[in-house]
């Protein structure tokens, strides 16, 4: 019975569980940092910035955890070399976004579809008016406080689907059938979240390969 949880030739246990026993050491991390935050706290509100910044030092330290103790494997080895090739994609992502995003925006708002009436979080606006005295100064601080959480929820889903999971899968059980099997976990995972539906969920599954043909067609996450 040896045979089925453990790979002889490789000396660590097979595909199936090493990616279980992650998944049960990330759901606890995550949920054991949340309810003692909570605790400390007294309360801590679903969808806030805190929650995504705990989640992803969560996912963080059990990628490190799990690759290490039971992958046998770097941490870097799952793309995170720092290199040229690294540096030019991560400057391409960020423009490639913010002009998608601005172009979107721009369209929108040129056919009268959206209403610019201010700048600021969801806990404080500037009104056009205050925010053209000061553009500069507020601007700024407000991009950074908006980007981080963004920032943070890309890098662990990164880490985890197309990191952690994508690759022991493929390991496991091929590189067609891991990508097919990842886009729809991908998809399943974010038809909770609010507003979700199940054409917003369709489409992440099928778009996921796009995210998985930057780790493939490169090495890097």
């Amino acid at each position: 019975m040896k045979w089925v949880f453990w790979n002889q030739q490789q000396r660590r246990l097979r595909t199936g569980w090493r990616i279980l026993i992650f998944i049960i050491l990330l759901v606890v991390l995550s949920v054991s940092a949340q309810l003692s935050t909570r605790a400390m706290l007294g309360s801590l509100p679903r969808g806030s910035d805190l929650v995504i910044y705990l989640i992803a030092g969560a996912a963080t330290i059990a990628v490190l955890l799990a690759r290490k103790h039971i992958d046998r494997k770097t941490f870097g080895s799952l793309g995170l070399s720092v290199n040229k090739l690294a540096v030019q994609d991560l400057v391409l992502g960020f423009v490639l976004s913010a002009g998608m995003t601005g172009l979107i925006f721009l369209v929108m708002l040129m056919s009268g579809l959206v209403e610019a009436t201010g700048i600021g979080t969801n806990s404080t606006a500037d009104s056009s008016t205050e925010l053209a005295s000061n553009l500069p100064t507020k601007l700024v601080p407000l991009l950074l406080l908006s980007l981080m959480p963004n920032i943070m929820v890309g890098w662990w889903e990164e880490l985890v689907f197309r990191g952690y999971l994508l690759q022991n899968l493929i390991e496991g059980i091929g590189l067609v059938a891991a990508v097919l099997f990842s886009c729809v976990l991908y998809g399943l995972v974010h038809a909770f979240n609010p507003s979700a539906s199940v054409l917003s969920s369709s489409i992440i599954v099928l778009f996921g390969y796009l995210r998985i043909f930057g780790y493939t067609g490169t090495g890097c996450l």
